[in-house]
């Protein structure tokens, strides 16, 4: 279980965020991209390997922190601004980020332990 801690909290996070953004208002495009984003980050997060050292978090939140820019810059590029769903998606993916260097250091606390 917890070699899978970082990806399954990216994944928690993403489809929470998914869900939220579905129940807010009809789904726009931007939207859509914005969540398809989040979707191939949490996949890549999941597929990633744990670096070793002091930066062990570095791929699998870089990921994460990739996917939530890049869903951050969607609204504007597709439609010149953001609306409250966009940032709603955004903030997901952020959390889901920040998850996964959560997961990681779970998982880096336990080996040490062991």
């Amino acid at each position: 279980m917890k070699k899978y801690l970082a990806a399954l909290g990216h994944i928690a996070l993403a489809s929470l965020t998914a869900l939220v953004a579905v129940l807010d208002k009809p789904v726009t495009w931007s939207v859509a991209l914005q969540l398809a984003i989040v979707v191939v980050g949490s996949i890549a997060t999941y597929l990633v390997p744990v670096a070793s050292g002091k930066w062990a978090g570095a791929f699998k939140t870089g990921v994460g922190v990739l996917a939530a820019v890049l869903a951050a810059l969607v609204p504007y590029v597709t439609t010149g601004g953001i609306s409250a769903q966009n940032l709603l998606v955004v903030a997901g993916a952020i959390l889901a980020a920040l998850s996964s260097e959560i997961g990681v250091n779970v998982r880096k606390d336990l080996a040490l332990a062991a």
